[in-house]
């Protein structure tokens, strides 16, 4: 099970506050809502960890 699923979990299904959630599972608690968020917005997708790759760069494309 992954730890994104453990965590929304233990918030959605058991009640438990966000602050002990994210003290248990030693993950900031900015990122447990930010996956109640997507939970919210896709539902089981929000399960699967999404990509880290940054939408823009301020940096031009190298010259070929």
């Amino acid at each position: 099970m992954s730890k994104a699923r453990l965590v929304i979990t233990a918030v959605l299904v058991e009640g438990r506050p966000v602050a002990a959630v994210a003290r248990d599972y030693q993950v900031a608690r900015s990122w447990v809502y930010q996956l109640l968020k997507r939970y919210a917005l896709e539902g089981e997708a929000a399960y699967e960890p999404h990509s880290r790759r940054p939408r823009s760069s301020r940096r031009p494309p190298l010259p070929r």
